[in-house]
């Protein structure tokens, strides 16, 4: 059973996401399809990576905190984080 945690929508000027807490979410999912966006992952371990996600990705382990580089937020996009 899948429990979505979070669903944020970015709209560059009007809705601008900075970072998202999310304890426990371990896919991260990003809409509409053919969008990529690239985020800075800090996992429950206190470790970190950045990767780029388009479409659905499981995640090694369970993320904490999500981070999107200044870079990104000029981008319409909808991230969903849950635990599968």
């Amino acid at each position: 059973m899948t429990m979505i945690l979070v669903r944020i929508v970015n709209i560059p000027g009007v809705h601008t996401v900075d970072r998202i807490t999310v304890p426990g979410g371990d896919y991260i999912k990003v809409e509409p399809p053919g969008v990529s966006v690239t985020l800075n992952l800090t996992y429950l371990d206190m470790t970190s990576e950045t990767i780029t996600v388009s479409g659905t990705v499981q995640l090694p382990k369970r993320v904490a905190r999500i981070i999107i580089p200044e870079s990104e937020k000029s981008k319409y996009f909808i991230i969903e984080v849950g635990k599968l």
